[in-house]
C-alpha cells in the first residue's frame, strides 16, 4: 500500500518500515525518529524519515544490536 499522505501515525511507520509498532514507539520516544504532537497523536514526517532510513548511519536501524555497549 504506499502512503501518499506526508504525515504518518506511528502504526502506519511500522507497516511502511516492517518495524513493529512497539519498536516505533521506542524509537520516538529516544528520539531515534523525530515526531510531533497533534493533540493526542503523534506524527511523523515521511520525508525526514524516509531521509534517515536513506542516510549513512541507516545501517544500524532496526538491525536489533541498539546502541547499548
Amino acid at each position: 500500500m504506499p502512503f501518499p499522505r506526508r504525515f504518518l501515525s506511528p502504526r502506519e511507520i511500522s507497516e511502511y518500515t516492517g518495524l513493529h509498532v512497539m519498536t516505533v514507539y521506542a524509537m520516538i520516544a529516544r528520539g531515534e525518529i523525530k515526531a510531533s504532537r497533534l493533540g493526542r497523536k503523534i506524527l511523523v514526517d515521511k520525508r525526514q524519515l524516509d531521509a534517515q532510513l536513506e542516510g549513512p548511519s541507516a545501517a544500524g536501524v532496526g538491525d536489533g544490536k541498539g546502541a547499548r555497549p
